[in-house]
């Protein structure tokens, strides 16, 4: 009777144990439950609080719950028709805030599914965070836009994420092979369909990218005709010297940067040639000084007629201190050559910076001449009368 009464207690005693495990998994998955809990109040508290937002007792008077307003009459839209169109460009603050809210609406919505199925919320937040960026499908882009990013409209934000900002998107650098590959699709498709060509590459490049890249390779510079130059200077004597874009629109396939480097450069009239006056150096020197060797936009403005490349040049071939102007030595031909044979003709830059003292013209200027003796040289050895010479030493 007594063994019995001590195996039963010795059941209790475990059963009791085991109780109380189940006891501590119970109290640790409440808790687990309430932190949930309070994680979803605060990401409901976040849309109620731009949806219950209170707004200015002033126009637009009629708003629906996603923001919406009725549609303008002809005298509104005449009214707000902006003078100038100028596109605002995304800052990072402003990206950031448009993946955060692509994450917090994808996360949101997924929390929501596990509850309604039964599942535990860790089995969501478990989810790497790149899982919450790749959804777009569902998406509330006018709440998104009230309340991540105020100052751009719903459909702003669906093209920055869906053409620069999604993870999936391919931001590298292009490689060699790469852009091979998509000058041969886009060729089989007459280079027209981009999307269906960005989707052959097969390398996560939107299609407008792979539009860019291809126009990048095949459009060269295009040397300027005697008859854009005309239309050029007509346009700009109707326009003035600012309204670059609507000089281009004067010129066929030209951009405005196109236009303003070629007038300032090459077209404008009030552009000097020829010889540098005394007067002129002296002006350049001092704007040297003033602003300092590379600020050539500055310089050029202290002297009159002359382009910001033709200072440059003047200063870094002629006046610079640094500049060599003693015959060259037998010595530096020597280097000449040998850098030439190095680097290879036509790197007048790179071999310069080796030559202490002589600039990139002086070296290609003393190249050429350095070719002309040796071509000389060759051609006096190889006359007949070289070679009758030659003979008679070799006979005495």
């Amino acid at each position: 009777m007594e063994k019995d009464i001590t195996q039963v207690l010795q059941y209790n005693r475990e059963l009791q144990a085991n109780l109380q495990k189940k006891i501590a998994a119970v109290e640790a998955a409440i808790a687990r439950n309430i932190n949930l809990q309070n994680k979803l109040r605060r990401l409901k508290k976040s849309q109620v609080s731009t949806e219950t937002k209170t707004r200015d007792f002033g126009p637009p008077f009629f708003v629906d719950i996603d923001g919406n307003t009725p549609p303008k009459n002809d005298d509104i839209h005449l009214r707000d028709r902006p003078k100038k169109f100028k596109p605002i460009k995304w800052i990072q603050q402003e990206k950031e805030s448009l993946t955060q809210g692509v994450y917090d609406q994808n996360l949101r919505r997924e929390c929501i599914k596990a509850m309604q199925s039964g599942q535990l919320l860790d089995t969501v937040l478990e989810k790497d965070s790149q899982y919450f960026l790749m959804n777009v499908e569902g998406l509330n882009w006018c709440e998104l836009s009230k309340q991540y990013v105020q100052n751009k409209t719903p459909e702003e934000c669906i093209i920055q994420w869906t053409t620069h900002e999604h993870p999936s998107i391919n931001k590298s650098e292009w490689t060699a092979a790469e852009t091979r590959k998509l000058r041969q699709i886009a060729s089989r498709h007459n280079n027209r369909n981009w999307q269906r060509i960005a989707m052959e590459l097969n390398t996560n490049r939107t299609a407008a990218d792979c539009f860019k890249q291809w126009n990048k390779q095949t459009s060269g510079p295009r040397k300027w005709t005697k008859e854009e130059d005309e239309i050029l200077a007509r346009a700009v004597d109707l326009y003035g010297e600012k309204n670059w874009q609507q000089i281009a629109g004067c010129l066929e396939n030209r951009s405005g940067q196109q236009c303003l480097h070629r007038w300032t450069k090459t077209m404008n009239p009030a552009i000097r040639r020829g010889r540098w006056k005394t007067e002129e150096d002296e002006a350049l020197k001092n704007a040297v000084n003033m602003y300092g060797v590379g600020n050539w936009v500055k310089i050029q403005k202290f002297v009159l007629g002359r382009t910001d490349v033709q200072c440059r040049e003047r200063w870094m071939n002629v006046l610079s201190p640094t500049v060599k102007k003693d015959p060259w030595t037998e010595e530096e031909d020597k280097e000449l050559k040998r850098l030439v044979g190095l680097i290879g003709v036509g790197k007048w830059s790179k071999i310069s910076a080796e030559m202490n003292g002589r600039t990139d013209n002086q070296c290609w200027r003393r190249y050429k001449v350095l070719m002309k003796q040796d071509d000389e040289g060759e051609s006096i050895m190889n006359t007949p009368s070289s070679e009758n010479e030659g003979e008679k030493n070799m006979n005495r």
